[in-house]
């Protein structure tokens, strides 16, 4: 599987597509042979299309005429990807040298989703994302706990519970079947938690490679949106993540116990959670749509319960010793 469609969704980003998209074909160049680069701009009102047009001609940019955030402008992407993998790298991303060749050995396992490198500091080489360990808290998920093997063991490949949306190399084949992103996370934040969720639920598998190292400089275009309306759709979507996969009466109980959390939350003023839940509570028919195109998709198999996927993960790395960072 030597072959890669690379994507990078961009919104007012010339200045990162600039300092970061040599570095990303100068990588494709030395791993494969067979690639090309998708370019998606989300409506920017920057100059990031006259830019791509001039210096990036070559390759295929899709200007879109309606900004839909993250999820939308990837799929725009995937829905044009041509390869048998499909590599997601935000614009704030550089690769460092050899960065695939260690990742495609996963696919030669047919149940494998994808994998994600190790993402450091643009400027230094603090860690800020490794393989995402799942906690429960009752019976909310955690999942943006940073772990690594104490002892890395060669031949271990070390599972995660999802692939950064910032530098996620997947199978396009599983990818296209699942549609992408599923676009009820718009404008941003949890679809990645969610791909690979729905991922595992369909028995397929994701991991982290050591390995392959990446660079990040960090988002631009959320620290400039108005900070409650960001917390309400960072709230809003954590709440989509566990309404689409429970079911029966373990979302009967997770409701519940949101319900009650939200008796303490004016005490903090934190009034994002309450704008996010009042949105779920008014989400569920979209919801359910969700649900219906997963079951469809894994029929005649059930899909994996989030249980059940929690449980698989801590099975698999019962024998070793485990670090968070």
């Amino acid at each position: 599987m030597r072959s890669i469609s690379a994507i990078v969704p961009n919104y007012n980003g010339r200045e990162l597509l600039e300092k970061n998209l040599p570095s990303l074909i100068q990588e494709l160049s030395r791993a494969c042979q067979d690639f090309e680069v998708i370019i998606v701009d989300d409506c920017s009102t920057d100059d990031s299309v006259d830019f791509l047009n001039a210096h990036y001609a070559e390759h295929i940019i899709i200007a879109k005429e309606k900004n839909e955030g993250f999820s939308a402008t990837c799929n725009a992407g995937i829905q044009k990807a041509g390869k048998a993998l499909i590599f997601l790298m935000n614009s704030d991303i550089i690769l460092t040298e050899g960065y695939f060749e260690p990742q495609f050995k996963y696919f030669e396992q047919e149940d494998t989703f994808g994998v994600m490198g190790k993402i450091i500091g643009y400027f230094d080489d603090k860690i800020q994302d490794t393989a995402k360990l799942p906690i429960m808290r009752g019976l909310k998920l955690k999942a943006d706990n940073n772990y690594l093997l104490e002892d890395h063991q060669e031949g271990f490949w070390t599972p995660t519970i999802y692939l950064s949306g910032a530098n996620a190399l997947m199978d396009a084949q599983k990818l296209k079947a699942m549609g992408g992103f599923d676009e009820i996370y718009s404008p941003f934040y949890s679809e990645d938690l969610d791909l690979g969720i729905r991922a595992h639920r369909l028995h397929w598998k994701c991991y982290y490679e050591h390995r392959a190292v990446c660079r990040h400089e960090g988002s631009v275009s959320t620290g400039k949106l108005r900070k409650t309306w960001v917390d309400t759709i960072a709230r809003r979507n954590r709440f989509f993540v566990h309404g689409i996969h429970y079911n029966g009466w373990r979302l009967w109980l997770y409701n519940l116990q949101i319900a009650f959390e939200m008796m303490f939350r004016w005490v903090n003023f934190r009034f994002g959670v309450y704008f996010g839940y009042w949105e779920y509570l008014n989400s569920s028919k979209k919801m359910r749509q969700s649900k219906k195109q997963l079951e469809e998709l894994a029929y005649p198999q059930k899909p994996l319960s989030l249980k059940e996927i929690v449980q698989r993960h801590y099975d698999s790395i019962d024998t070793y010793k485990i670090k968070r960072v």
